[in-house]
């Protein structure tokens, strides 16, 4: 392949595997920047809230989330307006 192709390649698996996040409801916003991860991309830190429940670290800005801060997101999430479908 070429560059250009192993690039378009590369950009349409991102958006598959984002794809699937959603809709298999793996998907979780960052309440601090906003941007989207699957729960296996969040790093668990190494203490708890008081309530006992796990803290994570978001990847994209490195903020701590508690558990219950973390805004599970849907397919129809992903979609912003009708025109993206």
């Amino acid at each position: 392949m070429t560059n250009r192709n192993n690039e378009n390649f590369e950009h349409c698996k991102r958006i598959a595997e984002t794809l699937e996040a959603y809709a298999n409801g793996n998907g979780y916003k960052c309440p601090h920047c906003g941007e989207f991860h699957e729960m296996s991309e969040y790093e668990e830190t190494e203490h708890t809230n008081e309530d006992g429940e796990t803290c994570y670290t978001c990847p994209n800005c490195g903020e701590t989330v508690e558990e219950n801060e973390l805004e599970a997101v849907s397919l129809w999430d992903y979609f912003t307006d009708c025109y993206d479908i």
